[in-house]
């Protein structure tokens, strides 16, 4: 099942009945993310956790049957001098808030054939812990593109919801010749009864 995307700079939106996401459970396809010095991911995590967040980032309201705070990127090129390359949305008051599920997608003309296992969306989500007033790193890990329509399977779903902010750090891109390509990406915290 593929989720729609929404062709706005950004929404906050209260989810009414039909259209609540469906929260998928695994990482098909989903590989870790490796790099030659591990304090680059550390560094990069740090500064995207000190960074402004887009215009479409919020409180998470709950409606009759939840709520959600959605922002979509209206270009490839997103990021910013504290999170380089990065696309940044924020929920607060996510704490105590049921089946919260946050994931990134792809939100630029969806990839074919063999473009679509040479496309990924790389994403960290990261949950503010008010116990500890820092932010806890809640998942770091790049996604690839799988299947015919392409789709990719990202996302987090938390054991508890400790976390009074959670934060998404994600980018798309295809690779062309062996360089990335940055594409649209859109990032969604989500929570329902």
């Amino acid at each position: 099942m593929r989720r729609s995307v929404l062709k706005t700079n950004w929404i906050v939106a209260v989810v009414t009945a039909g259209i609540l996401p469906v929260a998928l459970a695994g990482c098909v396809g989903a590989t870790e993310e490796m790099t030659a010095d591990e304090n680059v991911g550390e560094a990069q995590s740090a500064l995207c956790t000190t960074a402004t967040p887009v215009s479409g980032s919020g409180q998470l309201i709950m409606g009759d049957v939840g709520g959600l705070v959605f922002a979509s990127s209206a270009s490839s090129t997103y990021g910013s001098v504290d999170c380089s390359g990065r696309f940044l949305l924020e929920a607060t008051s996510t704490n105590g808030k049921p089946n919260l599920f946050a994931y990134s997608d792809w939100a630029d003309t969806l990839p074919t054939g063999t473009n679509c296992m040479n496309s990924h969306i790389d994403e960290d989500i990261y949950g503010f812990n008010t116990g500890t007033s820092t932010w806890d790193t809640l998942i770091s890990h790049t996604v690839d593109g799988v299947g015919n329509p392409c789709s990719f399977n990202t996302g987090w779903a938390p054991n508890n919801t400790i976390y009074s902010k959670v934060r998404i750090a994600a980018k798309a891109y295809t690779i062309v010749s062996s360089t990335p390509v940055a594409k649209k990406v859109s990032d969604t915290i989500t929570a329902h009864f």
